[in-house]
């Protein structure tokens, strides 16, 4: 008969990972020690994929990605000291349309923004026409590619498929890395701040738990006398959850025979600090991805008047580095090197960078006034169409010399004796 061995006490098993040096510091962190007490299969071992199904940074990946890929892309000219916009330019559809045949432009920058945000690069294939000339570009999955530099000190990059492994070149893959500290490759944000993505799952799961195990009347049962057969126990133990425990069987009303009394017990999730562990945890995660509170659902600490504020930092401090590292990297990768003195790529984050409708307006008027913005340029930014004569700059002429004012006869402020447009000195001829 063979004999099995016995599983060894749980501090022993911890002692073990110890001893055999599980990459662990003298002070090991939370999450570490989590990992290890629960052999790897916990809710603190964080990958991008888990991540995801966290509802704080879901909420902050889907408001990153859909920001940036409702943005217009479009390709400019340099002309003197003046932008024109390219739209014969052969690269100009397949960024600001559909970059290949079956993504439109949104579903393709959305996915980048994503691989960006979660993993800290975004991959794409190139493929090229007889003329040399970007023709499309291939989203991959960012956890299948590998970029290496060979012992000839070249980069290229491994992707590995359904269809298998192939190496491509520099310039085959077009690539955004983000954060990096060894300039090949970016950093996953998800794995820098695993501790604090794992702490926030791990409140998330025993949130579930605790809820799902949830008995109604909460509390113990209470005898004069005990029980002589442990049988008896575990039969009204059983009889009791199934009657009382999860939350469908919640607040039925419990009867008690031979002398039980149920005693209730205060432990809620409150209590606990769980609903607070929860809440400081998606705020920890929003100021991970630099994402401001209110766009991911959490109020309460946001106003009518700071959430424009907030809403114009997001788009300044929040999508602009990432706009910035896709506008480089396609003047970089996709674009001849002839070419990158006379075109460029830029979004344009002017729709997101709008006020509400009054101050809107009033600095619009400003603009009219000073004369550095026409009446079209102004309907332009409204989406309505030009009209005749808008393309007019005006400029107002109320404003002299403080050494003038107040002089009489032909002074200023004499608009009906002789002064045209309020012009120091000048007199109506006859």
């Amino acid at each position: 008969m063979e004999v099995k061995e016995l599983k060894k006490p749980f501090f022993s098993r911890f002692l073990d990972a110890f001893r055999r040096g599980m990459s662990l510091s003298v002070h090991p962190s939370e999450t570490e020690i989590i990992r290890i007490l629960t052999g790897g299969t916990g809710d603190a071992v964080v990958d991008e994929e888990k991540a995801m199904r966290f509802s704080a940074v879901f909420a902050c990946v889907r408001v990153l990605s859909e920001s940036v890929a409702q943005l217009p892309l479009k390709i400019y000219r340099r002309k003197g000291g003046e932008r024109q916009e390219a739209s014969d330019h052969y690269l100009y559809s397949l960024l600001h349309d559909a970059p290949n045949p079956r993504q439109t432009a949104f579903n393709f920058w959305e996915a980048i923004t994503a691989s960006l945000t979660l993993w800290g690069n975004a991959y794409a294939l190139a493929d090229y026409d007889t003329a040399g000339r970007v023709s499309a570009l291939w989203f991959l999955d960012p956890s299948g590619v590998t970029p290496r530099k060979t012992e000839k000190g070249d980069l290229v990059y491994d992707v590995t498929t359904g269809q298998g492994r192939k190496t491509y070149l520099w310039g085959e893959i077009f690539h955004i890395p983000g954060l990096s500290f060894d300039g090949l490759q970016g950093r996953s944000v998800v794995r820098v701040a695993a501790e604090s993505i794992g702490q926030g799952i791990s409140a998330s799961g025993y949130a579930r738990r605790f809820f799902s195990n949830d008995a109604t009347p909460r509390g113990v049962l209470e005898m004069d006398g005990f029980f002589k057969d442990i049988a008896a126990v575990e039969r009204l133990r059983k009889s009791w959850n199934d009657l009382y425990q999860g939350t469908n069987n919640a607040h039925r009303v419990a009867i008690l025979e031979n002398g039980l009394k149920f005693k209730p017990l205060t432990i809620n999730p409150e209590d606990a600090q769980l609903l607070e562990t929860r809440k400081y945890n998606r705020s920890e995660i929003a100021g991970i991805f630099r994402v401001p509170p209110h766009m991911i659902g959490d109020l309460e600490k946001a106003t009518f008047t700071n959430i424009e504020h907030q809403s114009i930092d997001f788009v300044k401090f929040s999508l602009s580095p990432w706009l910035k590292r896709i506008e480089q990297s396609i003047s970089l990768q996709l674009f001849a090197p002839s070419e990158r003195k006379k075109f460029f790529a830029e979004f344009k984050q002017e729709g997101m960078l709008k006020g509400d409708t009054k101050n809107r307006y009033e600095a619009y008027e400003v603009a009219i006034r000073s004369g550095w913005m026409s009446i079209n340029e102004v309907r332009a930014l409204e989406n309505l169409n030009p009209v005749d004569g808008g393309d007019e700059h005006y400029l107002q002429m109320q404003m002299v010399p403080i050494s003038e004012a107040g002089r009489g006869g032909d002074g200023a402020g004499q608009g009906d004796q002789g002064n045209t447009g309020g012009v120091p000195g000048a007199t109506g001829g006859e």
